[in-house]
């Protein structure tokens, strides 16, 4: 399924209190993000003192379309409407908002490549503070799959850094 915004009045209704307010749950929410894109192999890169994270994994990959919505309040490739949430959820995320959330608060990296076709090429594109860079070559090639790299997380907000960093 595409990545496409919710209709308001689906987002309204499933809005979570709060998305993505520590480290932890950043690293967690992108995980899943792997695990729903159907990743067999997963890597994980954390600097606690930079407050800095990589998820590197194999899963189906984001096309040029979807790296254009990708991180807008409430886009999400999982449901479609309130209908679906009635019959179940059988995802680890479904709401749209982690990586919006994290995109207001980190300088957001997304390197994709699809694995259909086989020779899509890999894509770029940057999430900060609500803005984002079109989608774009990748600097380097990269097997199928999602790279999402999460950088200088709380920068804007010198509380909430202070409080996530570890003393040196």
């Amino acid at each position: 399924m595409q990545i496409t915004p919710l209709p308001p009045a689906v987002s309204d209704r499933i809005r979570a209190a709060t998305a993505v307010p520590t480290f932890s749950r950043a690293l967690e929410e992108l995980v899943f993000n792997s695990l729903d894109a159907g990743a067999t192999e997963i890597v994980a890169s954390v600097n606690v003192q930079a407050l800095s994270l990589s998820v590197r994994d194999n899963g189906r990959g984001m096309d040029r379309l979807a790296l254009s919505v990708v991180g807008t309040s409430a886009a999400t490739s999982k449901i479609r409407s309130l209908e679906e949430l009635r019959g179940g959820v059988h995802t680890f995320g479904f709401r749209g908002e982690a990586l919006h959330a994290l995109s207001t608060v980190a300088l957001v990296e997304i390197v994709s490549r699809c694995v259909d076709p086989p020779a899509a090429p890999s894509l770029v594109t940057v999430l900060q503070h609500g803005q984002r860079t079109q989608p774009g070559p990748a600097a380097e090639a990269r097997a199928p799959g999602t790279t999402v790299s999460v950088r200088n997380m709380f920068s804007n907000r010198a509380v909430a850094r202070k409080r996530h960093q570890r003393p040196s």
